[in-house]
């Protein structure tokens, strides 16, 4: 990885998940990514961008070292030879760093509006539903929650702790919904005793054991 960009390559990881880590690195990271695995004789690979910052534009100016590119501003596809990869890399890192500015280089979290949770109900998600589908160009509503405490069962999870199982309610008392806040185990604690949060989420359904429950898909938090 370089300061402002990463380009990262295994023969052995599967072309069907490249896309996903991309995403998932670019929401740990926040820089432009690219990964690449092999693909017969040649590599292949995804990229995905930070707000405002135009992959695909980036990928074009690194043309000569590429065999084929498409996609649009924040998704992006790619094949090489290897033989071009760390040509590659350099002048990717090149144009990120003449081209994203410092004040682009920290992640902003842009939400749609600020709601209780007793507003989440099957009816509100009804309305959601009929602004999908979702994409780069018509994005999943992401609403503020402010002053949530624990409800009783929030904990860390995954093999290494690493992740946040939410039971949340408003401060001021009311229903309660469980959420998902993927590499924010570390937080548990602090809520588990009690300490309120506000959180930036999106609303999705979660289908378990024939039940259907509306859950939050947590992508920001910020204890008191």
């Amino acid at each position: 990885a370089f300061p402002n960009s990463t380009v990262l390559y295994a023969p052995h990881w599967h072309k069907g998940v490249v896309g996903i880590v991309a995403s998932k690195m670019v929401e740990h990271y926040y820089r432009p990514t690219i990964i690449l695995t092999k693909s017969g004789e040649v590599l292949a690979g995804s990229a995905r961008s930070v707000l405002d910052f135009d992959v695909y534009d980036a990928l074009e100016a690194c043309e000569s070292h590429l065999l084929q590119f498409g996609g649009h501003k924040y998704a992006a596809g790619m094949t090489l030879d290897e033989a071009q990869l760390p040509h590659f890399k350099k002048a990717f890192e090149a144009y990120v760093t003449a081209h994203l500015p410092e004040d682009k280089k920290q992640r902003v979290f842009l939400y749609d509006t600020e709601v209780q949770i007793d507003a989440i109900t099957d009816r509100f998600y009804a309305i959601l539903r009929q602004l999908a589908p979702h994409g780069p160009e018509n994005e999943a509503p992401v609403f503020l929650f402010k002053n949530l405490i624990n409800a009783g069962n929030t904990r860390a999870v995954g093999a290494d702790s690493s992740h946040l199982k939410l039971h949340l309610k408003q401060a001021s008392g009311g229903s309660a919904i469980n959420g998902v806040a993927f590499g924010e185990g570390s937080l548990a604690p602090n809520l588990a005793a009690g300490q309120p949060c506000d959180i930036l989420a999106s609303v999705v359904e979660n289908h378990f054991n024939g039940q259907t429950t509306l859950e939050l898909m947590v992508i920001g938090i910020r204890l008191h």
